[in-house]
């Protein structure tokens, strides 16, 4: 097959063949324009038409209900295993894109345990402490390589502080090969993901004249909270952060908005193993805790468990701060939680700070520390 262009002229044998038929297609055009047209369905269109969802397919119908099969098998896939979907639902395109590569590296190659590697790999099957240790004791699913005291999951190694030499070699050997291959502004320092959409939400914070008496240290903490909430989906909207925030501002419960010294809520929690700041809100929460709780339901977008159930603190150790001139009933709240812990079967503690008048008239104004039984 050679292609011949048009209009060139008729100088050589395929350019002289080419302008016969060009002769010829214009003359039965001209005779298609001066016949009548032909019946409807009878002689110039399908004899039968695909409907889907009220849209009328056209073209091979084989490739549509390919792509239906593709969606259904994602679907399922999302509805029963999204652990092993989530890398898929955070970057679809670029997963069936390399997946596609990875097919055919491993075909040319053949190497059939090349594209299992990324078939677990993208599923989260890699043999980490987490996945060889489920449903065992929790300090065997904790990476053995720092000291970081979680469990080693797939996000895991791609940060673990352990590996940052391989992390960073990785790093320097991509940009070399995209210096080497000249690719435009390849010397720019990249930015991630996160610190675009946390920036692009500061901003619009900082713009709302609802949100723009928020400190700037807490917008840090309710952009790292909101991130961390929503760092699986695909797309998250600037503006579905800024109703989130003024929704959470106006409906939050009338607490002081006072805090603790850090460093010594730091130490607090590395003495006592807290887990969860303990009825609290946007606010108040401290982001040394890795859970906390709230009553209201507006906190839910930023990370907030919902204390809708006395149960909820159970099986945790909890820390609890209750400021000066505060309208909740601080007794009546520890005795619910001292029920709690007395009824559960599961192991918990809370440290509570109290205003230290309310029970101590002749002390001082400094807040004080009240640990409560463990059962």
């Amino acid at each position: 097959m050679e292609h011949i262009s048009s209009h060139k002229g008729t100088q050589t044998p395929e350019q002289i063949g080419n302008d016969a038929a060009d002769r010829l297609a214009n003359n039965f055009r001209l005779l298609g324009e001066a016949s009548q047209p032909a019946p409807y369905l009878l002689e110039t269109e399908e004899p039968l038409l695909f409907f889907h969802n009220n849209l009328l397919m056209q073209g091979d119908p084989r490739d549509f209900l390919k792509s239906l099969e593709k969606q259904a098998m994602i679907d399922t896939w999302k509805t029963k295993a999204p652990k092993q979907a989530s890398w898929f639902l955070k970057h679809p395109t670029q997963v069936l894109k390399q997946a596609k590569q990875a097919w055919k590296w491993s075909v040319e190659r053949g190497t059939g345990e090349a594209w299992l590697y990324f078939v677990f790999g993208i599923c989260q099957w890699l043999p980490t402490n987490h996945r060889l240790n489920k449903g065992k004791d929790e300090t065997l699913r904790r990476c053995t390589l720092c000291l970081c005291n979680i469990p080693e999951k797939m996000d895991h190694l791609l940060k673990c502080p352990a590996l940052a030499k391989e992390h960073l070699q990785l790093k320097e050997e991509v940009m070399a090969k995209f210096s080497y291959w000249n690719i435009p502004f390849a010397s720019i320092p990249s930015k991630s993901r996160e610190f675009e959409l946390r920036t692009g939400w500061r901003d619009a914070a900082r713009k709302n004249i609802l949100t723009s008496s928020i400190s700037n240290s807490r917008i840090d903490i309710l952009t790292k909270a909101y991130w961390k909430v929503n760092s699986h989906k695909q797309f998250v909207s600037t503006n579905a952060f800024i109703k989130d925030l003024v929704s959470a501002a106006q409906n939050r419960y009338p607490i002081p908005c006072l805090q603790p010294r850090q460093d010594l809520t730091a130490l607090l929690a590395q003495i006592f193993v807290l887990q969860t700041h303990a009825f609290t809100d946007i606010m108040n929460f401290s982001p040394l805790f890795e859970d906390w709780t709230s009553i209201n339901g507006s906190d839910v977008p930023f990370g907030a468990k919902l204390w809708n159930t006395t149960s909820l603190h159970s099986g945790t150790n909890s820390f609890l701060f209750q400021p000066p001139n505060s309208q909740i009933k601080v007794d009546g709240l520890m005795e619910i939680l001292s029920e709690t812990l007395q009824t559960t079967a599961r192991q918990g503690s809370f440290v509570s700070f109290q205003n230290q008048r309310s029970y101590h008239p002749t002390s001082s104004n400094s807040p004080f520390l009240t640990p409560l039984p463990q059962y």
